[in-house]
């Protein structure tokens, strides 16, 4: 599966906006949602008990999780959106975390990345038999990937930019 052209495709005519994805430690039960989902990942999905990992100084709450959305269904097909203030709360090592986690459940996800040009990247998929380009963009703060470092999309300029169709 190439992360920037998508192996998800959907006939369905209806998408599911989740909202802040954020159960902490909490055990949440598999979701009983058919059609596709998008899900803002609203902090770091952490392995349990990781204490070593420490969370970065910042104003306002840490958040992290340990589990990312399961589903009822078979395919359990989903976007995780990760521009947002609480994806860098543990640093690099978070966003490194939350990315394989999200490899291993075969999500999809924009809006940040371990390398700059990743982090920028739209996500391209088939849904009702037209191509979409999801961005992901936040604020510029904690962690906004720069030339150099990974982290998220910043909403600036970048956003105006052309990508290859």
């Amino acid at each position: 599966m190439h992360r920037y052209n998508a192996a998800f495709s959907t006939d369905s005519k209806f998408v599911t906006l989740l909202g802040d994805w954020a159960p902490e430690n909490m055990q949440v039960k598999p979701l009983g949602i058919d059609n596709p989902l998008i899900v803002n990942m609203e902090g770091p999905i952490l392995p349990f008990g990781s204490v070593d990992i420490q969370p970065r100084p910042k104003a306002g709450p840490v958040m992290s999780n340990q589990q990312v959305p399961t589903f009822a269904n078979a395919s359990g097909q989903f976007i995780s959106v990760l521009a947002n203030n609480h994806s860098m709360d543990f640093g690099p090592i978070g966003l490194s975390h939350t990315i394989g986690h999200l490899k291993d459940a075969n999500s999809h996800f924009v809006g940040a990345g371990e390398d700059h040009q990743s982090a920028y990247q739209p996500l391209i998929f088939e849904w009702c038999g037209s191509r979409v380009a999801l961005l992901s963009r936040c604020e510029t703060q904690f962690g906004s990937a720069v030339p150099g470092n990974g982290g998220v999309a910043a909403l600036n300029e970048a956003i105006y930019q052309k990508f290859p169709t």
